[in-house]
C-alpha cells in the first residue's frame, strides 16, 4: 500500500483550494468560513515550507493598492489579472527549491481567485484572503 508524503498531501489540500476557488461564480462568493479555512491552511503551510514573508507582503501591498485604485474609480476590477505576473516573477526569485515551489503553489491558488475577479466586491474578498494568508504565515511562524 502506497503512502503519500506529507508534501503530496499538502498539495493535494492546495490543488483542493484552487478547484474550489475556480468553482465560485465570483470570488465574493467565498463565504467567511470558509476564506478562514482556506487562508489558515495556507498561512501554515507556506510559513512551514519557509516561504519569505517579504515576497508575500510585496504581492499583498499590489492587491492593496488595486483596491484603493478600484474603489477609488481609477481602474476597472478586471485590471486585477494583471497582477498574475508579480507572483510568477517572486517565484523565480526564490533560488530554494521547497521555497520557490511552496511560492509557485501560492502563484496558483492566486491566480486562481484573479481569474474570479469582476466586481469591487470581488476586490475586497481578494484583499481579504491577502490579508489572512500574510497573518495566518506570521501566526504560524512565517519570517
Amino acid at each position: 500500500m502506497s503512502q503519500s508524503t506529507p508534501a503530496q498531501a499538502a498539495g493535494t489540500s492546495i490543488q483542493g483550494y484552487i478547484q474550489r476557488i475556480k468553482s465560485l461564480p465570483s470570488l465574493q462568493e467565498l463565504t467567511a468560513e470558509k476564506l478562514v479555512e482556506v487562508t489558515r491552511s495556507l498561512g501554515k503551510r507556506f510559513a512551514e515550507r519557509k516561504v519569505p514573508a517579504s515576497q508575500i507582503y510585496k504581492f499583498h501591498e499590489h492587491i492593496i493598492r488595486l483596491a484603493t485604485n478600484v474603489s477609488a474609480g481609477r481602474v476597472e476590477p478586471l485590471e486585477a489579472k494583471i497582477l498574475s505576473y508579480h507572483l510568477s516573477y517572486a517565484a523565480a526569485r526564490i533560488n530554494n527549491f521547497d521555497q520557490r515551489n511552496a511560492m509557485k503553489e501560492l502563484a496558483s491558488f492566486f491566480d486562481a481567485a484573479l481569474e474570479k475577479i469582476g466586481t469591487a466586491g470581488d476586490i475586497t474578498r481578494l484583499r481579504q484572503i491577502s490579508e489572512a494568508v500574510v497573518a495566518y504565515h506570521k501566526f504560524f511562524g512565517g519570517r
